[in-house]
């Protein structure tokens, strides 16, 4: 009896998998929803030999002179792929949905442009690829979905890790939306941040349209009493908005402390992105002086911390001798720095053979 039950379990699939004819058409392998209405819609299951590295799927393709209209990606499985460019539809012309398993086995893929019409996407979709850059041009925030997995907790956290340096380019006006995404995601458990969409690195669309970044206008309550270093007075910033310091002459923005802490981690260029806080903020930049890059490299071990008029200085952990000027040349403290009291004004910092420019 339990033979024959096996027996026919088998035949329903296979019945089942016989409805759903496969069609190929250019690059991508489509499966059809329903065998007798094209309009219902194909889902991609694959691609074909010769592959393409960049991969454009469109919005439709046609069948028996009929729209059918691509409603999803259930299995892209190519290690040649290193993009893809899924194309946008017309509002309510179809629900496009990307499954947890869309892009396993693209192992390269570096960029998706996911189609403004998204509906919902599974957030574990990108686990094993290579991603850097998402482009999403929806103003709204598709939904995401989750099913619980085996070890998830040690997964989802090394996945939020990953993502969380995967740029998200969004509309301009919908960063802050993105930013601050907290919809809970549909999962057995947490996920670690906020929201899905928040653990991206989000950046406005505009970006995309030159190699430098286009800096977002000043958020209401951001002063900068000085071009080239000062103290900016946080009233009202959202976390997450970018502002730009356009240094003087061929100085550098090279370190920056926020209430008191390191905030280097922030610079990007000439631009800091605001982190989170609460209630006002202090956030004090240093400029690198042009004749001090001599000892300027990617694991520099020099901390400059500037709080509440006090400023510190240790190299490797330990307090370090400096030497503080006035603009105009006039040595005012030469000793350890280690809480060294200034009175509001612009100063030039020199220790380690390096020269810096701060104000307070």
């Amino acid at each position: 009896m339990k033979r024959f039950l096996i027996l026919i379990l088998v035949a329903v699939h296979c019945l089942a998998m016989a409805g759903q004819s496969t069609i190929s058409k250019g690059d991508v392998v489509y499966r059809m929803v329903s065998d007798s209405d094209p309009t219902k819609g194909v889902k991609v299951y694959g691609v074909n030999d010769g592959c393409p590295s960049k991969l454009d799927i469109p919005s439709y393709i046609e069948i028996n002179g009929q729209k059918a209209p691509v409603t999803g990606i259930n299995k892209l499985a190519s290690e040649v792929i290193t993009e893809v460019d899924i194309e946008s539809a017309e509002v309510g012309f179809r629900s496009f949905t990307i499954v947890r398993d869309a892009f396993s086995g693209c192992n390269n893929l570096e960029k998706v442009t996911l189609p403004s019409d998204l509906s919902k996407i599974h957030a574990l979709c990108f686990l094993n690829t290579l991603l850097k850059t998402v482009v999403l041009n929806s103003e709204s925030l598709p939904e995401n979905s989750m099913i619980s997995v085996l070890g998830s907790e040690n997964i989802i956290n090394d996945y939020k890790i990953f993502i969380s340096g995967v740029k998200l380019f969004v509309p301009d006006n919908s960063v802050d939306t993105y930013k601050n995404d907290n919809s809970p995601v549909d999962l057995e458990g947490e996920w670690p941040v906020k929201g899905f969409w928040s653990a991206f690195d989000v950046r406005p669309i505009s970006e995309l349209s030159g190699e430098n970044p286009t800096p977002v206008e000043k958020p209401e309550g951001v002063r900068v009493p000085l071009v080239n270093g000062g103290t900016i007075l946080l009233l009202d910033a959202v976390p997450g908005h970018r502002i730009r310091l356009e240094a003087e002459g061929a100085s550098v923005l090279r370190l920056a402390t926020f209430n008191g802490k390191d905030a280097s981690a922030h610079i990007d260029g000439d631009v800091f992105t605001v982190p989170d806080y609460t209630g006002v903020a202090h956030f004090v930049p240093v400029f690198e002086m042009p004749t001090s890059y001599i000892n300027t490299t990617a694991n520099d071990k020099l901390d400059i911390r500037i709080s509440d008029n006090m400023v510190d200085v240790t190299y490797d952990g330990m307090p370090v001798n400096i030497a503080i000027y006035t603009v105009d040349g006039r040595r005012i403290y030469d000793g350890i720095g280690n809480n060294v009291s200034l009175d509001r004004g612009v100063y030039v910092m020199k220790t380690q053979e390096r020269t810096f420019k701060f104000a307070l």
